[in-house]
Formats: structure tokens, C-alpha cells, sequence
């Protein structure tokens, strides 16, 4: 460094140095340059904003040369971070860095070693989300990674328990419980590892299904995956998709076979999917079948019941069986059934059910079952039968209010009735171990109220899709479940995406 030192007598000089003989005053000039020294090194990024540590031995101002560039522009002496300028993928050798001191001496420039900005494509996650807390699944590819939350959308995540709802954990596999998305209160996630640290994920930006909003349409179980077959968007469809979790939807095929319908009615089947009936514009009754939902062969020959929608369909002692619906000019309670879903032959009834649409039918204890529906008047009644043949009333009048185009399943040894429209739309949940005496399970589920949407059981669970919400014609994309009929969290993809 340079000094400036005063003499009383006599004169000197120095190497580095002049003598002033007027004033007797020697000034020492610095021509030392500061050196540089590599202190980490970037090897991969994973961010496109890498940060590199070097240090010097003196302050100075800071140039670079080559591809990268900061926008810091002095440094301190000893060891000094950075934080470089957004770099496109790639492989980088040619970075260099210079400090020149106050005494204009620049050092040699300090080349960073080589490395590659290979930056992490947006990790996609899924949350169940419920009124309290959100179950959140991110891939194996990111355990190890540091997972913040915080309802703050700027939490400084190194102090995030200072945030509000701030949580931290290490990702190692397993789900995380996350108390700051909720149903009722959005939140914001972000990823970090080493010097890659991914932008505020803000939650209320979470998506539904990848299929299109829809009512009328139909769910069910197979090859161990969710099933959903048709239905009405803004016109019929007949595309179908499937998904091995509920959260993620493949869709398996554009167009189906069979025509655009809604209100038909799928089931399995000998090992097959079956699209029975329906509406495309005119009621029809053909019947397809299929067992890797794409190809779809068509089964029916003449010999098959009359067309019609809102029927029931259920597989019971090895036959299928067409329950009731409406033909386009009325009500019926007609019953047909099938060994092969080909050739079908009416049910010559002894004891029947009152004419109806819009109901539900399902087989539990031995029996089918016919619940609630509508034929000008809603209904809820119950029925059932050992034979399909004779029908035993179980009450005129169950606990639930009657209701059309709900949905009633076989979950946990007992039968379960979930929303419909009773007047109005509802979103309350019923169980009953007998048909006769009906447990109101809630009143109000967290799912929105709705008609025309189904319900299955998946993995021990319910499973609720789409269907028409509280005003006409605004149709859902949204899946919910429960694993109690009481508690439902709504089934939501997201993504968290990197610099």
C-alpha cells in the first residue's frame, strides 16, 4: 500500500520511492496489484443466477470478462460472494474476474473454473387440501431439498419461523403436512438446495383436473386407476382419461368410439369397461365395451332394451342389469338384463318400483338397490331386490331430503349418499347399514354443493368428480376425497419454478 511519510533533515530515497529536496518529503507510490484467489468453485448450477466465492487481499473495484457479469461492482478485502447474471444452459470456461485497488494496479485476472448452468425444470407437486391443513407430494428427484412455506409471499426463508405460518422441512420421500394451505387461507412455497432456491410458488394459483369441466359424465375403477368417461363440457363428449392417483389425468383418447353422450351410464364388468345407453343428442342403447379404454367394441346386436338416459346400470350374479330411466317421452321402471351385454331380455316383474329417472342403484348386502330420483316429483324412497324381479320397499321416506342426480356408493360396509338436487344443490353426505335408517354424516362437506357429478371408491377411499355447482350450467373440473364421508380435501396440482 502507499504511504506518506515526513523527514526533518537530510534526504532519502527508496526503490519504490522519489525524494522531494524542497520539503524533505518522501512519497512512497503503491504499484502492488491485489491477488485473487478461487475460495468455491460453481461446478453445476442448478439455478441460472449461480453464485461464486473468490477472495482478495485488498478492496477494489471489480470487472469481469467473458460471459458472466455481476452487478456488483466493488468488493471488500478477504472473501467476497456473488451472485451472477442470469446465464442460459450451458457449459461455461471463459469467466474471468479483475479487481484494481485504489492505487489503479489491477490484478491478474482470476479465471472461474469451469462449470454448467443446468437449471431445474419446475417441480410439480399435488396437495390434498382440507379445512385445516394440505397433504403436499413432491417428486423423489428433489429429497434432500429444503421445502419452505409461509402465508408471507416474501418470507425471508432464513429466518422463516419469523414469518407468518412459516415451516421448513428436509424432503425426504414422505408426505408433508403443511398447516399453511388451506382451503380457506393461501400460501406460498419454495424449493431450495446449495445455491438454488426456486421463486415464491403462490398456492391459490393450484390446479384443478386436466379434463375440462363436465357434468353428466362418468367415473369408475380400473386396472388400479380412476376412470372418467364422457359427459357434457359446453357440448357432448366422448373422451376418456384415467389417473393413477386422482391428482395427475392422462387422457387415454380423444374420441371414443362410441357417439358424444351424456346421462349413460359405466361400470366393470367381466374385466372389461362398459358404456351402456345415454343421450347424443337422441336417447340410444347401444352398449361398448373395452379393456384398455381406447379400443371400444361395440356389443350390441337387436336384441337389446329400448334407448333411454338417467337409467341405472349394476353387475349383479354374473349379469348386467339396465334399471329404469327415461326413454325421451317417460318415465320408466322396466328392468333388463345381460350375460354378455349383447343379447338382453326384460325382466318379467311380480313386484316393482314406481317409474323414475335420475335415481341411483348400486348392489349391497346381497341386493340391488334403487334410491331416490325423480318422475316429475323428486323422490326419496328405497328399494331393493334379491332377484331384480321382486322389489321390496325399505321406506317411502328416508332421513334425506328427497333428490335427483345425487350418487350413492358401498364404502366401509355400508351405503353412502352424497349431494344431488333437492330444489336446491347439496353438499351433505348420508350412510345407512340397512337402507332403512340413514346417519346424516354432515351437513355441509367442504365441496361445494352439486348435481350430476359421480362418486367412487379408490385406494380406501371416496372419490368425488365434477358435476354442476350451485348455478346452472357452471360445471367442475374439481376432484375431492374423504376417507370418512365427513373430512374431504380437494385433489390440486401445482408447480414450483426456478430462475
Amino acid at each position: 500500500m502507499g504511504s506518506l511519510s515526513a523527514c526533518n533533515s537530510g534526504s532519502s530515497s527508496g526503490s519504490n520511492g522519489v525524494t522531494d529536496t524542497t520539503t524533505d518529503t518522501t512519497i512512497s507510490i503503491d504499484t502492488k496489484p491485489p491477488v485473487l484467489t478461487e475460495v468455491t468453485t460453481i461446478g453445476t448450477a442448478l439455478t441460472s443466477i449461480p453464485e461464486y466465492t473468490f477472495s482478495s487481499d485488498e478492496p477494489g473495484s471489480l470487472a469481469f470478462h467473458g460471459a458472466c457479469k455481476s452487478v456488483v461492482s466493488a468488493v471488500t478485502a478477504g472473501n467476497n460472494t456473488l451472485t451472477l447474471n442470469s446465464l442460459e444452459d450451458g457449459f461455461y470456461e471463459d469467466c474471468r474476474l479483475t479487481v484494481t485497488n485504489s492505487s489503479a494496479n489491477t490484478s491478474e485476472p482470476l479465471l472461474i473454473s469451469a462449470f454448467t448452468v443446468a437449471r431445474m425444470a419446475p417441480v410439480s407437486f399435488s396437495a390434498w387440501v382440507g379445512s385445516n391443513d394440505s397433504l403436499v407430494s413432491l417428486p423423489a428427484s428433489v429429497d434432500g431439498f429444503e421445502f419452505y412455506r409461509s402465508t408471507e409471499s416474501h418470507c425471508d426463508v432464513a429466518n422463516y419461523a419469523s414469518c407468518d405460518n412459516g415451516q421448513l422441512d428436509i424432503l425426504n420421500g414422505e408426505v408433508v403436512t403443511d398447516t399453511a394451505q388451506t382451503l380457506d387461507q393461501e400460501a406460498f412455497y419454495l424449493l431450495k438446495t446449495g445455491s438454488a432456491s426456486s421463486y415464491s410458488s403462490k398456492t391459490s394459483i393450484l390446479q384443478a383436473a386436466d379434463f375440462s369441466p363436465r357434468q353428466l359424465h362418468q367415473c369408475l375403477v380400473f386396472d388400479n386407476k380412476l376412470w372418467l368417461i364422457g359427459g357434457f363440457d359446453v357440448q357432448k363428449t366422448n373422451d376418456v382419461w384415467s389417473s393413477p392417483d386422482g391428482s395427475t389425468w392422462t387422457r387415454m383418447t380423444e374420441a371414443a368410439s362410441f357417439s358424444p353422450r351424456s346421462e349413460h351410464r359405466s361400470l366393470v364388468f367381466k374385466d372389461k369397461m362398459w358404456v351402456i345407453a345415454g343421450d347424443d343428442l337422441q336417447k340410444t342403447n347401444d352398449v361398448w365395451s373395452s379393456s384398455d379404454g381406447i379400443s371400444w367394441n361395440k356389443e350390441t346386436n337387436n336384441d337389446t332394451f329400448t334407448a333411454r338416459s338417467s337409467h341405472q346400470v349394476v353387475a349383479f350374479k354374473n349379469k348386467l342389469w339396465v334399471i329404469a330411466g327415461f326413454d325421451g317421452g317417460s318415465y320408466q321402471n322396466d328392468i333388463w338384463s345381460s350375460s354378455d351385454g349383447s343379447s338382453w331380455s326384460q325382466e318379467n316383474i311380480i313386484q316393482g318400483f314406481p317409474a323414475r329417472s335420475g335415481h341411483q342403484s348400486l348392489v349391497f348386502d346381497n341386493k340391488i338397490w334403487v334410491i331416490g330420483g325423480w318422475d316429475g316429483t323428486k323422490k326419496n324412497d328405497v328399494w331393493s331386490s334379491t332377484d331384480g324381479i321382486e322389489w321390496l320397499q325399505q321406506t317411502a321416506n328416508a332421513g334425506f331430503t328427497p333428490r335427483s342426480n345425487h350418487q350413492v356408493v358401498v364404502y366401509n360396509n355400508k351405503m353412502w349418499l352424497l349431494g344431488g338436487w333437492d330444489g336446491a344443490k347439496k353438499n351433505d353426505v348420508w350412510s345407512s347399514s340397512d337402507g332403512i335408517t340413514w346417519q346424516e354424516e354432515t351437513a355441509n362437506a367442504a365441496f361445494p354443493a352439486r348435481s350430476k357429478f359421480q362418486t367412487t371408491v379408490f385406494n380406501n377411499r371416496l372419490w368425488l368428480t365434477g358435476g354442476e355447482g350451485v348455478l346452472l350450467n357452471r360445471f367442475k373440473n374439481d376432484v375431492w376425497t374423504s376417507s370418512n364421508g365427513i373430512d374431504w380435501r380437494q385433489v390440486v396440482t401445482g408447480s414450483i419454478r426456478f430462475p
